[in-house]
């Protein structure tokens, strides 16, 4: 995730971002990425995916992308991957 994660983050209007996989039928897991904005940003969610498509491999490519308010952190401000997509 974190190669993925870094290729996002340095797209225009991303503030963070964090990537988990989940299952697929087809691939066995899929990318998925979770996209904070930055403030004001109006969200493209398909400018966002050739950003990554240019950089990463083709499986590497988030194959979803969720639009958040904010990520999950522990005390420390540390991402808990196991929670993004439960809140």
């Amino acid at each position: 995730p974190a190669e993925v994660e870094q290729v996002m983050a340095d797209a225009e209007g991303v503030e963070a971002v964090g990537v988990v996989g989940e299952p697929s039928d087809e691939l066995g897991e899929h990318v998925v990425a979770y996209v904070v904005l930055t403030p004001g940003t109006t969200p493209d969610l398909v400018a966002l995916r050739d950003h990554a498509a240019a950089q990463l491999a083709r499986y590497k490519v988030p194959r979803r992308i969720e639009i958040v308010d904010a990520l999950p952190t522990g005390l420390v401000g540390k991402l808990v991957r196991r929670d993004l997509g439960l809140h």
